[in-house]
């Protein structure tokens, strides 16, 4: 977030949208193609959009999800 001067997967950067919004980080959720970055949720419930089908790389903190298709994210933050 260059407004904040702090890049992901900083924790803080994270932090922010709780702050921002007044919000827990267990209400933000994180849609990441990136599987690390779905994986340091920091808090936050994750979901990985792994179209590739790669393997999970983070066994120690895996994502809450993990999705093929996008048109699943909807159903996850209703």
């Amino acid at each position: 977030m260059k407004s904040i001067g702090i890049f992901k997967p900083a924790p803080q950067d994270h932090d922010f949208v709780g702050v921002r919004f007044g919000c827990a980080p267990a209400q933000v959720p994180i849609v990441s193609l990136d599987g690390w970055e779905a994986a340091a949720g920091h808090g936050s419930r994750a979901a990985w959009v792994n179209r590739a089908g790669a393997p999970v790389d983070r066994p120690s903190a895996t994502p809450d999800h993990c999705l093929t298709p996008l048109p699943q994210i909807p159903e996850l933050v209703a």
